[in-house]
């Protein structure tokens, strides 16, 4: 499984690109059906999108190594609930 790293200049650049990167990983997961989505803000402006067997199928998850930044990374991504 393939890990989608994103590196934005901006907040527009990164809602599109985490988006992006969610939609193929969610074609992905959506074959083998047992892996959800992992984002990991890693420091400002980069990120690592990937598939995991921490969540399930249908899940996308927002962690971040710096947890005042993962309320900004979480309004990223549309459907991911506060």
């Amino acid at each position: 499984m393939s890990t989608i790293y994103v590196r934005a200049r901006n907040a527009w650049d990164a809602q599109e690109q985490l988006n992006a990167a969610e939609g193929r990983l969610q074609l992905q997961g959506m074959r083998i059906r047992t892996h959800g989505i992992l984002a990991t803000e890693i420091s400002a402006g980069h990120f690592a999108v990937a598939l995991t067997e921490r969540f399930p199928c249908g899940f996308t998850h927002v962690e971040s190594v710096n947890p005042p930044l993962e309320e900004a990374v979480r309004r990223a991504f549309r459907n991911v609930p506060p």
